[in-house]
């Protein structure tokens, strides 16, 4: 008797052991996939200072995406235009400075402040609040708030000008 009672002792202690490692697995998975997430959405900066727009617009958003961008709705091909719009505007590359990101599996919410010099020779700096979905690795959609800190009346379209 007292050597079952062992091996049951034994067996609930491996399956014990068992579940650790598994549940350290799943935690171990999940914030790398957090941590991608992250790095997709700063890497999608880039589409902004990228000589094939359509490439890295493809790169990092699904053909489905959507921005919501202060009460405006912009779907892939707005976006494009939107990235044209400003690149049309601005003398340079886009500066994003991240105040705070904050993640979890499938969003991925930063503040940031986007800065860059306007053609004109003015300089513009837009805060943004906006949280990005993500699916299959691609953002599916933008949901954000825009301030202009730097700039004029007209700057605070750039948001969602396209």
């Amino acid at each position: 008797m007292n050597f079952l009672r062992q091996v049951n002792v034994y067996s609930l202690m491996v399956l014990c052991f068992l579940l650790a490692i598994s549940y350290s697995i799943s935690l171990f998975l999940k914030n790398k996939r957090i941590e991608s997430n992250i790095e997709l959405v700063k890497k999608s900066f880039d589409i902004f200072n990228a000589p094939y727009l359509e490439e890295a617009v493809a790169k990092y958003h699904d053909v489905s995406y959507k921005q919501y961008s202060d009460g405006k709705v912009l779907n892939y091909d707005d976006l494009l235009s939107h990235v044209k719009y400003l690149k049309s505007v601005l003398a340079s590359k886009v500066e994003i400075i991240y105040d705070d990101i904050v993640a979890d599996q499938n969003t991925v919410c930063t503040v940031h402040r986007a800065k860059a010099s306007k053609k004109d020779g003015t300089k513009v700096e837009i805060k943004v609040i906006a949280f990005h979905k993500i699916m299959n690795n691609k953002i599916v959609s933008t949901d954000e708030l825009t301030h202009v800190l730097t700039g004029d009346e007209q700057d605070k379209k750039l948001g969602s000008a396209h």
